[in-house]
């Protein structure tokens, strides 16, 4: 989310804060329990999931959906 004054983000602008709360900015949201891959594909810390292999959901809002290894953390970015 972007400042339309031209600040990184409405909770750094006086103006955007004047008109009330600002909503808390979206972050990765681990979803449900880790399951098995039914299909192959990639973690974001490089290496590959193989079918079979534990994993885990994650979403970024209403955004992104990514799947890593069940033992890595959220996404970076």
């Amino acid at each position: 989310m972007t400042c339309p004054h031209g600040y990184a983000s409405p909770a750094s602008c006086y103006e955007c804060m004047e008109t009330g709360p600002v909503a808390e900015p979206l972050s990765w949201k681990r979803v449900g329990d880790p399951f098995t891959a039914w299909h192959p594909g990639e973690c974001w810390c490089g290496l590959a999931i193989a079918v079979g292999g534990q994993i885990r959901r994650w979403d970024f809002g209403d955004e992104r959906t990514v799947y890593t290894h069940a033992d890595c953390g959220p996404p970076r970015g």
